[in-house]
C-alpha cells in the first residue's frame, strides 16, 4: 500500500497580481514619490549653501517639476529652475562675485552630490509605505 500525502500549488492568481505589483503600483508609487521628493530638492537649492542667487526672485519663482514619465523599469522626473537665465548661472565659475551671501554655482547639482543618498532614500520610504501584503 502506498502513503501519499501532499498538494498542488497554483500559483497563476499570484503571479497575476505580483506582475501588477511589480509593473503597475511600484513603478506608480516610485513616480509619485520622486514628485514629491523633488520640490525638497528644489528647495535645498535654495536654502543650502551654494545657494541658488537671489536677485530679483525670477530665479527662485522659475523652479519647475514636471510630471515624472514611466518607461520600461525607468521613473523619471525633469525638476529645475527654467527662468531663461538659470543654466547660465548654474554654470557660473566659483569666481564670480555673487551678490547674495552663500550664493554660488552648481546650486541643483551640489544638493545631489550632498543630499543624494537621503533622496532617494526618501523616495524608497515612500514606495514602500504605499505597498502591502495584500497587494499580492
Amino acid at each position: 500500500m502506498q502513503n501519499n500525502s501532499g498538494f498542488t500549488l497554483d500559483n497563476r492568481d499570484f503571479n497575476m497580481r505580483f506582475k501588477n505589483v511589480t509593473e503597475k503600483q511600484i513603478p506608480d508609487a516610485g513616480a509619485q514619490a520622486f514628485r514629491e521628493v523633488a520640490p525638497i530638492i528644489l528647495a535645498d537649492a535654495i536654502k543650502l549653501e551654494p545657494r541658488a542667487p537671489h536677485d530679483t526672485g525670477n530665479l527662485w519663482r522659475s523652479q519647475k517639476v514636471d510630471v515624472p514619465k514611466i518607461r520600461q523599469n525607468e521613473i523619471t522626473v525633469d525638476l529645475g529652475f527654467n527662468a531663461d537665465y538659470a543654466a547660465k548661472v548654474h554654470e557660473m565659475p566659483d569666481t564670480t562675485a555673487w551678490k547674495m551671501p552663500g550664493a554660488g554655482p552648481k546650486y541643483l547639482e551640489a544638493k545631489f552630490m550632498m543630499r543624494g543618498h537621503d533622496y532617494f532614500q526618501m523616495i524608497a520610504d515612500k514606495i514602500k509605505a504605499k505597498g502591502t501584503a495584500r497587494d499580492i
